[in-house]
């Protein structure tokens, strides 16, 4: 129901009190004689005020007729009955429907006391004022005309500043053009878009003046047909590039303007740029192209089901090699109905985890193919928006072989590791076992040489001597195979140990190497790790004593060692350990071999040692899980670099052989 309105209240209020007083001064004014022959005629004018004002009382634009009604009340009331008839017989005073017709066209009349200008016009001043109070009432209604006239064009103007307003206030671009596809307002962003500062620039020109001559002969070409045919333009995307020769895109919508008659006046069009949703557009396409080709060229397994059914959507290919099924054969089934898992459950342990975090990766199920073999699957799947339905995108690779290579080699690991360990228990117990009949043998030539040194000649002793310092030779090799084999076979006692203090101790126990060399060791900045104490002592002084020992003739050796901080490609602090000398050096193409049992690359005569020193350094580094190497060139010494992990992984224990 339409709600009274103040502005209304008081209208009605207004107009009763008004057409009250009209009727009190016609019962004062008029004699008897004449209200009791004019009554039903000023009552027939007020039926038609009452009318008017129930009119108006729903829409305002019905005061100009109001208003005209009123005055012909007044002056039937202060006209005589002779005057008045003879006014309207003459077309002097305008009959209240015709007055109401000329205010209401536009242009006939330029306010509404042009109504009244052309009455006393036409009657040529006679008549008009029979009464004094005729002229009062004349002026009262030309004022009420011109009052009514000047509140009909403020409100006109307020809807144009509100019209104004809004469009300016759009972002879209605006615009109104006549027939002739001349522009007649338009709004700051159009007048942006064409490249000026105000909207009145724009007024009475056409496209021709601001854009290119190709895009102005279509837009007004399809704005001629469209006024011809009245078919509005919808939504047209159109290339539209900027003054500077960006790529723009525009979607227009046009329609045309009809006026009271019916007839085709201008247009109104509204334009948007929709340059950003053609690029986001294009963007999905060729995501959704991608995502097309790899769904299908994928050498795994890809579904898509819904996520609270399961039921399928689309396979690719490989999901048809892979379980055995076709498109046709899956899609609008779910896996319970197909039993695609060897356990039903699977697919709700797959979907909990993926209403918990969204995705899952790396998820090893058992899976059925259409022939009831299972097999092993690894699954990884994600919440996807399908056309505004939550749906899992599941991937799944067949990964029974490399399940049965897996096994395989952990089989073939476990036993290399028996073997091995049944190899280091033998040469563990063999280098034992040696020990003794070896200690009988350096005993006895020990004695020969004491007690009857002089019952053998001077080749004999010679013999002796060698038996004996070959004997020597066998024990430092033998003790140094069962070190081999107990740092192999014995599990490491991982716990911080400073490597300064490490070697410190080294270097006490080579006191007296580095004073017959007349050696000098510089210890850098070294940090604490995890490794076993007497396996990092050990590496220590097999790198050191190599430095001070292979040093060049009448040049005391020079040592330095200093550590690095690292962190490797998975982000692991290492310690990078570097032992530089000045010594003799090597070739670097024998790299491979001074790691390898028994190699030297200098005979015996020239430098002690039994070839497994860096042999059993390689094996200390790799037992703490590091990497050992070195640079050299001859004549110029060597530089062995060590890499460490500061903090040992935790790897299963090695066992002490029996």
């Amino acid at each position: 129901m339409r709600q009274i309105t103040q502005r209304q209240t008081t209208l009605a209020l207004t107009s009763i009190i008004f057409i009250s007083l009209l009727l009190i001064i016609a019962s004062t004014w008029l004699p008897e004689s004449r209200l009791a022959t004019e009554r039903n005629r000023l009552f027939f004018y007020l039926f038609i005020t009452a009318v008017l004002w129930l009119l108006t009382w729903f829409d305002w634009r019905y005061a100009r007729y109001l208003t005209v009604a009123l005055i012909t009340v007044m002056t039937a009331i202060a006209i005589p009955e002779s005057s008045f008839d003879d006014a309207i017989s003459q077309g002097v005073l305008l009959p209240p429907i015709m007055a109401m017709v000329l205010v209401g066209i536009p242009g006939i009349v330029g306010s509404a006391a042009a109504t009244w200008i052309i009455v006393l016009w036409r009657s040529g001043g006679e008549g008009m004022y029979t009464s004094p109070a005729s002229l009062v009432i004349y002026l009262l209604a030309i004022s009420g005309l011109a009052l009514g006239r000047l509140v009909v064009d403020a409100r006109l103007a307020q809807e144009r500043d509100l019209l104004q307003a809004l469009m300016d206030n759009s972002p879209d671009h605006i615009y109104f053009k006549d027939t002739a596809s001349r522009f007649v307002r338009i709004n700051r962003s159009q007048a942006t878009h064409l490249g000026i500062l105000e909207t009145e620039a724009a007024i009475g020109k056409t496209d021709f003046d601001f854009q290119p001559e190709s895009l102005s002969r279509e837009f007004i070409a399809e704005e001629q047909e469209m006024m011809k045919t009245g078919r509005p333009i919808l939504d047209r995307i159109g290339y539209n590039p900027t003054l500077d020769g960006r790529d723009r895109w525009f979607s227009a919508t046009k329609a045309p303007i009809y006026d009271r008659n019916g007839r085709i006046i201008g247009l109104v069009g509204i334009s948007r740029d929709v340059t950003e949703r053609i690029r986001i557009e294009e963007e999905l396409r060729l995501s959704e192209e991608r995502f097309a080709k790899a769904f299908r060229a994928s050498g795994d397994g890809i579904s898509i089901s819904t996520l609270v059914e399961g039921r399928m959507i689309d396979i690719n290919n490989a999901h048809t090699r892979i379980f055995g099924y076709s498109r046709e054969e899956i899609i609008g089934h779910t896996a319970y109905e197909l039993n695609l898992y060897a356990d039903p459950l699977s697919r709700d342990r797959l979907r909990t985890i993926l209403e918990e975090t969204g995705e899952v990766h790396h998820l090893e199920l058992k899976a059925r193919r259409k022939s009831g073999e299972l097999f092993d699957g690894l699954f990884s799947a994600e919440v996807v928006n399908v056309q505004g339905e939550l749906c899992i995108i599941d991937t799944v690779r067949d990964i029974t072989p490399q399940k049965q290579a897996t096994a395989t080699l952990q089989a073939y690991a476990r036993e290399l590791e028996r073997s091995n360990q049944d190899l280091a228990n033998f040469a563990y117990i063999a280098s034992h076992d040696l020990q003794e009949p070896l200690r009988k043998i350096q005993t006895f030539s020990q004695r020969l040489l004491e007690k009857y040194d002089g019952a053998l000649d001077e080749r004999g002793q010679d013999y002796l001597r060698r038996v004996d310092n070959a004997a020597a030779r066998m024990q430092l090799l033998i003790q140094d195979v069962l070190t081999y084999a107990r740092i192999g076979a014995k599990s490491s006692n991982f716990r911080p140990v400073s490597l300064t203090a490490a070697v410190q101790d080294v270097l006490a126990d080579l006191e007296e190497l580095l004073e017959a060399t007349r050696g000098q060791v510089i210890v850098g900045e070294l940090p604490t790790i995890d490794a076993d104490p007497i396996q990092i002592r050990q590496l220590l002084q097999n790198l050191i004593s190599n430095s001070l020992k292979f040093h060049q003739p009448d040049v005391p050796p020079v040592v330095q060692i200093d550590g690095t901080l690292l962190r490797n490609a998975d982000n692991t602090p290492t310690l990078q350990l570097t032992i530089t000398d000045n010594g003799i050096g090597f070739d670097e193409k024998y790299l491979p071999r001074i790691f390898t049992m028994f190699q030297r690359l200098h005979g015996r005569d020239e430098y002690e040692g039994t070839g497994i020193g860096l042999t059993l350094c390689r094996r200390i580094v790799e037992r703490h899980y590091g990497s050992i190497t070195a640079h050299s060139q001859p004549g110029a010494g060597a530089t062995f670099i060590i890499t460490l992990p500061l903090k040992q992984p935790d790897k299963e224990q090695q066992y002490e052989p029996t």
